[in-house]
């Protein structure tokens, strides 16, 4: 069949100065920064000169000294102010960065963190610089325009795109695929005479390549990148991609994201983690902890890119670590006894199947000729009961689908049932669940902060690498970022350092976890022989 139509397209074209959007939005972001650490008024001027209400304002309070931060070239907005007070104008991110600093280096401020940034993103105009700017003012910190990192932006969408097609569909969400890996570098393949593993290492070149924007920028600004340095993006995942932050995590930074889905709730996220110190306090059961530990491989062991045999002890280093320091360890297989301590514990963790990141897998109610409403029984651990045994039998469990020897509570019935999670720590050890809408149920139900797998769990291997992970955390008072700094190159590739050790290491190279931190990475986890309420601050 052939033959030709005829057509026409009409377009309407609007044009507007997205760099001043930009622009203004940036420079109001880090003037929250600058006020803050100066304990100073924030007051705005229009593009063409400065309201009369602002000098009025300026005037009634005395006034004297200006900080100008002015990213969009507004000469006439300067010499107005100039004409009437003592104007110190800052005109790019390098020398916002350095102001932040002398400020956070005088001796009434010495707050640290020079080497945290907090990212946003302006793509969706709907403000999120907003909550950003409360978060890096609390941290001291210059707030960055992901559209300055362009490449970054670009490789992390590419990355999480071809993730998701390439992966296929599992209990009604989308599993991921994997991006291609190779033992070892091409060019050694092409050296030898042979040909490259189908699909190269693109894995390596386009996660190497969100490091390497990021770092580029970083640099450029000032930001100190001698230690460990923090990036923490606010914007929804379905603006910037969890790949983006899951790239910098390692040796030379760590990094997370608050992922609220509207400028209000993000705002939420961000006041919850800056107050965790004090608001985990007003859960009268802040000590209890709580798990549903259904599948782990207790006792098998792996071998780490270190070198280091590590085995999978999971339920009995659970229990230690969720006991210590006066927590109060209540762990749970069956559903109706898990939502009672689900909306009041601090802690939570949960190793099983990721269920497509449709849920929570559960011990099921109906079994061995008990019928319904009966239920099996609850255990601190899941236990393979269809062959017997018990929760003290320990060893290897793995329940499944065939058989009907789990059953699932969807996320839809765990957003219905849960209340308040009382600034909650969530982990899980899982496939696929934070690269869907688990972690958003999560956060909106109250938890502080959560990390998981947005690709594969794979056993023993991940809970071997969440067993370390969390000793550093909950035992040794570590950072989440620190002590995930010092995990990730044992058991991951680490495209911070591209330390062969890590990018070609034997553990590496049969996972793809792609695990992602969701909050902010330099929090610290409440343990409640080491923690003390804080008094209130008098008004004055």
């Amino acid at each position: 069949m052939s033959g030709s139509i005829s057509y026409s397209i009409k377009a309407e074209i609007h044009e507007f100065n997205a760099n001043s959007r930009v622009d203004y939005a940036l420079a109001a972001a880090n003037g929250a920064v600058e006020a803050s650490l100066k304990h100073a008024p924030l007051l705005y001027t229009s593009s063409d000169g400065v309201p009369e209400a602002t000098l009025r304002a300026l005037n009634n309070l005395g006034v004297k000294k200006i900080t100008f931060i002015d990213f969009a070239g507004n000469d006439a907005v300067a010499e107005e102010l100039a004409a009437n007070f003592e104007v110190e104008r800052l005109t790019s991110m390098k020398e916002v960065t350095q102001s932040i600093k002398a400020l956070k280096s005088s001796q009434a401020l010495a707050l640290g963190d020079d080497d945290y940034l907090t990212v946003t993103s302006l793509a969706t105009g709907d403000g999120y610089y907003a909550p950003a700017s409360y978060l890096a003012a609390y941290h001291g910190s210059p707030v960055a325009d992901i559209g300055a990192m362009g490449e970054t932006y670009h490789w992390g969408t590419v990355t999480q795109l071809w993730l998701f097609y390439a992966g296929d569909w599992y209990h009604g969400s989308r599993s991921l695929g994997h991006l291609a890996m190779a033992s070892q570098p091409i060019m050694d393949y092409i050296k030898n005479g042979e040909l490259p593993p189908i699909g190269w290492d693109a894995e390596l070149q386009w996660f190497s390549r969100i490091v390497e924007a990021v770092y580029a920028y970083a640099d450029s600004i000032g930001i100190d990148r001698s230690g460990l340095e923090a990036y923490t993006f606010v914007a929804p995942k379905t603006d910037l991609c969890f790949t983006i932050h899951h790239a910098l995590l390692g040796n030379e930074s760590t990094a997370g994201q608050f992922i609220g889905k509207t400028p209000g709730e993000s705002a939420a996220y961000v006041s919850r983690s800056v107050l965790y110190p004090a608001i985990i306090f007003g859960n009268p059961d802040r000590n209890i902890t709580t798990s549903s530990l259904m599948n782990f491989r207790d006792g098998q062991g792996v071998r780490g890119n270190d070198g280091v045999q590590y085995y999978a002890y999971t339920s009995r280093n659970i229990e230690r670590l969720f006991g210590a320091f006066g927590r109060d360890y209540r762990g749970h297989c069956a559903i109706d006894n898990l939502l009672v301590d689900q909306n009041r514990a601090s802690l939570y963790y949960y190793s099983g199947h990721g269920t497509g990141g449709g849920g929570v897998s559960y011990h099921p109610d109906n079994w061995a000729g008990n019928t319904v409403g009966l239920g099996g029984y609850d255990a601190w651990r899941g236990y393979q009961y269809w062959q017997g045994k018990t929760p003290r039998s320990g060893g290897f469990v793995w329940y499944n689908v065939e058989g009907e020897t789990y059953n699932l509570y969807h996320f839809k019935w765990c957003d219905r049932d849960w209340e308040n999670l009382h600034s909650q720590f969530v982990g899980w050890m899982s496939c696929t669940t934070f690269a869907h809408f688990g972690p958003e149920v999560y956060l909106e139900h109250g938890a502080v902060f959560g990390f998981g797998n947005a690709n594969t769990g794979l056993s023993p291997h991940w809970e071997v690498h969440d067993l370390y992970f969390l000793e550093k955390v909950l035992y040794e008072g570590k950072s989440v970022g620190e002590a995930y700094s010092e995990t990730l190159w044992r058991f991951e590739r680490d495209f911070t350092t591209m330390d062969p050790t890590s990018i070609y290491g034997s553990f590496s190279l049969v996972i793809h976890s792609d695990q992602v931190l969701y909050g902010d990475p330099t929090i610290y986890i409440y343990s409640p022989l080491h923690w003390t309420e804080p008094e209130p601050v008098d008004g004055f």
